[in-house]
């Protein structure tokens, strides 16, 4: 299949830096709300992560019975994070403009959980490509096999930066997760500077909310959220009016 084209628009500069100050002013209007959220899901991902681990502690004397609703409960606390985003990013960005082109919120859900397992999967894939390669050709030289893992080293961390925008626009536009995978990666390949610097400063900021401890989380990881969709929304409105 020969590669998308570029879309008029796609050229034009994300300019993260200035998502900074937007994501304050989306924050700042309803900060207890975006607090709530994030308290809730930290809540219950810690919760119920505590009551597996309960149970498999259990589960020893239980002969395999607490097995399964360990699995479960461990399951159900992996899928808190990417659904406490997509809450997140729906009620910033309803903050900020309301759009209706959105997808109703359980089907936003379903895709907040899908898009996530998709690129965990690709770049779990390109793992096992370089662990392969690496079993293949280190027996006949170190150093081809240390180059191998290092070029697909960098290919994941490409499509870790190329995928920023994949999860907005699956939650906050019609864009299926296959197409939201294809759209993020065509329009960050080309603005692969500038996508770094965004994820850094995504980075920095939930970072930075990890010295504060418990109450600068519950603020930074809503607001790198909240920086991921305003960078996003203002390359669509660009895009849009080209």
């Amino acid at each position: 299949m020969p590669p998308e084209p570029a879309r008029q628009g796609d050229d034009e500069p994300l300019r993260p830096g200035a998502s900074l100050s937007q994501a304050w002013d989306l924050f700042h209007q309803a900060p207890w709300r975006f607090l709530g959220l994030s308290a809730a899901g930290s809540a219950a991902f810690i919760g119920l992560g505590l009551l597996a681990r309960a149970l498999q502690e259990s589960e020893r004397g239980a002969r395999g019975a607490l097995l399964i609703p360990s699995l479960v409960l461990t399951a159900l606390s992996l899928t808190m994070p990417p659904l406490t985003v997509a809450l997140v990013m729906r009620f910033g960005d309803g903050l900020e403009q309301r759009s209706s082109g959105q997808p109703p919120l359980p089907e936003a859900l379903r895709r907040a959980l899908l898009v996530p397992a998709l690129q965990i999967l690709l770049v779990a894939g390109l793992a096992l490509l370089a662990l392969g390669g690496w079993v293949l050709i280190q027996p006949l030289s170190d150093f081809a096999g240390l180059v191998l893992l290092a070029a697909v080293g960098l290919v994941a961390l490409e499509q870790i930066i190329t995928q920023l925008f994949a999860l907005p626009m699956a939650v906050l536009t019609r864009r299926g997760p296959f197409e939201a995978i294809r759209s993020s990666h065509r329009v960050l390949a080309a603005h692969r500077f500038e996508a770094t610097l965004l994820l850094l400063l995504m980075v920095a900021v939930a970072a930075g909310g990890l010295l504060l401890m418990v109450g600068g989380v519950l603020i930074s990881l809503p607001m790198a959220i909240l920086i991921q969709i305003s960078c996003f929304r203002r390359w669509q409105r660009r895009h849009s009016d080209g």
